[in-house]
């Protein structure tokens, strides 16, 4: 609203043209309205209004002084999201620049380096010597030379692997839960104090602030469960067996647990490589990881007594496949990173802890741990398979976790595999939320703000990349529910049709014996650590060197090779090469 009055302080006639307090155009709430009618109803009676001025300078005056508690709500937290993306930026620029791939190696790793060029006899000159001869590859820490002599043990350079006792992060971690739970709670809490002023006003808008401070609430609740969580527990160091942990070899050792031993609690442990890097660019910066490779079982829990007094003493053992990645020391940039998990639903709190260990290209095996978490693995993985294999081959795909998303029925030779409509009926709902919740959001921040002021600009600017999500999200959101899948195998035919909803969008007829092989790929995961499940789909690869989706949604990879060898079994692709030759049969889509 926009005003212009004149007033008179002594002898002197001023003129004004501030209505409010800020400085900027905003369409927040009804507060433009009602001071509209007001001055109006004044205008058209000719009443005078009362006006408040500077007595230092009373060419400074303004109609309303009061403070717009909303509207100051949500300018905090528009500029708090660029204060903390700053302070973030801030503290990973104290921790490091991030590593570009290519460069130069640190003196370290060229030491590192040229130690293993002597023990393999490759390089017999003096460190000096292998500086100027710049023989040193790019990569030298990554090799795959085995710690055969002593000297070579780069894990030593991180101060937390000093000794095979490695400690968690549960204590730091509780430490910064705290104090982003309060950072956040203290931005958002003039949300709470214009609830009331706001809601008199009839804007209820500000119903969608208060998800905010329940945010907040969720966080402290979280803080709170970790220092109960450290208040049971304490330090439970790992003490590794063998140290480190050896690539191609083992990865084993003991958690001593104080406290009352639990004869019925099982001890979950997960040994994950993982692959931490950054994505995006400039602001929208940020970590994420990718399990390279994991394994889980349950540790042998044993009582155990010390001068701490009793506990619990947990032993494990895990073998570790070759061709997989050293830990980083300096763990800054990308890197690999190798973490120990352990969970538990402890009487009374449960218990979580994760270890960041090293592990290196050793192939030490002497353990002297027996229980063997990888036989655990492995055989649970052969039951599920085998228990999988025999249900798809007595067609009772209802007794495996096919039924969640795939209707089967086989008439006159004939398999057909029917994914219906509405099987993604979470994933719907959460990309129906997302949908929602950054449309509302882009909607929020246009409206809110004047597009003709400089600040209207760059809420439009903020609001681009909530609008681009939005669309994403609301094109996913129809998708999903629509889509379905058909396909069919028998007379030596393939048949495979994708509609969204009665629509083809592609099709494929090819002869069976154009199928070379089946091919599992993993399309995603769902959950954390221990209870993550990993999705597959099935695609058939043709003479063509074309992949055709064929089945979709599995989860698990035990039960992505029970159906894969089902589905090999009825394209006969092990006794292909015994089929008579027959029509060729191109997989290029029918229209």
């Amino acid at each position: 609203v926009t005003a212009s009055y004149s007033y008179r302080v002594g002898r002197d006639e001023y003129l004004g043209k501030r209505v409010y307090l800020a400085e900027f155009k905003d369409n927040f709430g009804s507060y433009h309205r009602e001071m509209r009618s007001y001055l109006r109803e004044k205008e058209r009676t000719v009443q005078p209004v009362t006006i408040w001025f500077d007595p230092d300078n009373p060419a400074d005056s303004i109609i309303d002084r009061d403070m717009r508690w909303g509207l100051f709500a949500l300018t905090v937290l528009f500029w708090s999201i660029f204060v903390l993306i700053g302070l973030t930026l801030a503290a990973a620029g104290f921790r490091g620049g991030a590593r570009v791939p290519g460069r130069r190696p640190t003196l370290a790793n060229i030491h590192d380096s040229w130690q293993m060029a002597q023990a393999s006899g490759e390089f017999k000159a003096g460190f000096t010597d292998y500086l100027r001869a710049g023989r040193y590859p790019p990569d030298a820490v990554r090799s795959n030379i085995a710690y055969t002599d002593p000297s070579l043990r780069p894990w030593l350079r991180n101060p937390h692997w000093k000794t095979g006792r490695i400690r968690s992060n549960a204590k730091r971690g509780m430490y910064q839960m705290w104090g982003f739970a309060l950072l956040w709670n203290a931005i958002c809490s003039p949300v709470l104090w214009a609830f009331g002023e706001e809601l008199r006003r009839g804007n209820y808008a500000i119903f969608v602030g208060l998800l905010f401070p329940l945010v907040g609430f969720f966080l402290l609740k979280r803080a709170w469960k970790m220092t109960r969580e450290w208040h049971r527990f304490g330090v439970i160091e790992l003490e590794m067996d063998p140290y480190p942990g050896a690539i191609d070899g083992h990865v084993g050792g003991r958690l001593r647990i104080n406290g009352i031993y639990e004869s019925g609690c099982q001890y979950q442990l997960e040994l994950s490589c993982r692959y931490s890097h950054m994505t995006g660019s400039g602001e929208d910066r940020s970590r994420r990881e990718n399990t390279l490779w994991s394994e889980q079982g349950v540790a042998h829990a044993a009582p155990t007594t010390s001068a701490s007094g009793s506990g619990t003493l947990l032993s494990f053992r895990f073998s570790v496949p070759d061709e997989l990645p050293e830990s980083d020391v300096e763990q800054s940039g990308d890197y690999c990173l190798w973490r120990l998990s352990l969970r538990a639903a402890v009487p009374g709190v449960d218990l979580e802890r994760d270890y960041t260990i090293p592990v290196f290209r050793t192939g030490q095996r002497d353990s002297s741990v027996p229980h063997d978490l990888s036989r655990q693995a492995v055989e649970q993985r052969n039951r599920v398979v085998e228990s999988s294999t025999l249900a798809l081959n007595a067609g009772a795909f209802d007794r495996t976790a096919l039924a969640r998303t795939l209707r089967y029925s086989d008439q006159g030779g004939v398999a057909r595999f029917y994914y219906p409509m509405f099987r993604h009926k979470a994933l719907t709902l959460f990309s129906l939320l997302f949908a929602v919740g950054f449309g509302f959001a882009s909607i929020s921040i246009i409206s809110t703000f004047d597009v003709d002021g400089g600040f209207g600009i760059v809420a439009m600017l903020f609001s681009l990349p909530f609008v681009i999500v939005g669309m994403l999200a609301t094109a996913v959101t129809l998708y999903l529910p629509l889509a379905n899948l058909r396909v069919e195998i028998g007379n030596g035919t393939l048949q495979v049709t994708r509609r969204l909803f009665i629509v083809p969008i592609r099709r494929y007829r090819l002869a069976t014996y154009d199928v070379t092989r089946i091919e599992a790929t993993r399309t995603g995961s769902t959950g954390e650590g221990s209870g993550m499940v990993v999705h597959f789909k099935l695609s058939a690869c043709t003479k063509a060197d074309e992949k055709i989706t064929i089945a979709e949604g599995i989860d698990g990879e035990a039960l992505a090779t029970a159906f894969k060898n089902f589905l090999e079994k009825r394209l006969g692709i092990a006794s292909a090469g015994s089929r008579e030759p027959g029509r060729d049969s191109p997989t290029a889509p029918v229209e």
